[in-house]
């Protein structure tokens, strides 16, 4: 399905956020964008058949780039011209120049618009899908980690540098599974239900400080990835010092919207020398048992008010 834009308007509203600059190709900045997800294009570029180009932007980042200088120029050619024929909307670049003399002669050729930014790859790819949700509001993006916790889709919130993929990534060596990291697709499936996934240039990958861009897929094996996952809890995880009040029984419910539907939350506090990994274990499994009409914290409210009524102690709140 088409938007109502070209790339050329493309270009303009992201001008700020994108800082893109068109090298080639610009007969082609009439051209309309598609709804599809951006796509990295390696098997294109092998000569391998990708169906996922068709309609999509691409994206070339340096693996690309160099994957393509190391091929004879020929060669170089025909793959950039097969891939060109996908009816894309246009190329986007995550590296400055200089770039392939092959790759500007085939935009030029094709008529297609070759766009580049000195962003990364994964902050480019944050940036298009921020600008796909704005017009495409079905859609809603959350900088965050979607995981499956024992069976139950996990969305853990915070804000950057509070350790959202330090703990997601340790729950991934404690055998859980992951949806999605730094960016996360929620659509809305049902009346009461959102689906989350992660944006396909970035599937089974994790940005941790320190490391660098991870593969969990190849570290940890097929077993540790999931395509995509319900939203059936929103983990909140708030530094301590900016927390100012918590309910410490658990007997409030708190809920967090996504898409007009009330998702069940809770509130972390993230200290140093927390192991937050657990924590957001034991959290699941305790959501885990209230789907099953188990809640602890009612069940000890209600044992400790009958005893009071017992020994003749008046409840709080009677006078």
């Amino acid at each position: 399905m088409a938007m109502g834009i070209t790339v050329s308007q493309f270009l303009s509203d992201t001008a700020t956020c994108l800082s893109l600059r068109s090298v080639a190709g610009e007969r082609g900045l009439e051209k309309r964008l598609s709804l599809a997800t951006p796509v990295r294009p390696a098997l294109a570029l092998e000569g391998v058949e990708d169906s996922r180009c068709a309609g999509a932007v691409l994206v070339l980042g340096p693996t690309e780039i160099a994957f393509l200088n190391e091929l004879a120029p020929a060669t170089r050619m025909e793959r950039l011209s097969h891939m060109m024929n996908a009816d894309c909307p246009c190329i986007l670049i995550a590296q400055p120049p200089p770039f392939p003399e092959e790759l500007l002669s085939a935009a030029e050729g094709g008529g297609l618009a070759l766009l580049w930014t000195e962003m990364n790859v994964i902050s480019l790819l944050a940036e298009v899908t921020r600008y796909v949700q704005s017009i495409h509001p079905e859609v809603q993006i959350l900088q965050s980690a979607l995981l499956d916790i024992g069976g139950l889709g996990t969305l853990l919130l915070g804000e950057p540098g509070v350790g959202k993929s330090e703990a997601a990534l340790e729950l991934i060596a404690r055998g859980h599974r992951l949806v999605a990291d730094d960016v996360v697709e929620i659509r809305k499936t049902g009346q009461n239900q959102v689906v989350g996934s992660s944006p396909r240039l970035i599937e089974h990958h994790m940005e941790v400080r320190g490391l660098g861009i991870i593969d969990i897929r190849r570290l940890f094996g097929a077993r540790s990835i999931r395509l995509r996952a319900s939203v059936e809890l929103v983990i909140q995880l708030i530094p301590w010092r900016a927390l100012k009040a918590l309910d410490r029984s658990g007997i409030e419910e708190e809920e967090y919207e996504i898409l007009g539907v009330l998702v069940p939350s809770r509130r972390i506090p993230v200290a140093p020398g927390r192991n937050l990994a657990v924590v957001i274990e034991v959290a699941c499994m305790n959501e885990r048992l209230k789907k099953m009409g188990i809640y602890a914290a009612r069940e000890l409210d209600d044992r400790i008010r009958a005893a009071m009524a017992q020994d003749g102690v008046p409840s709080l709140g009677e006078s």
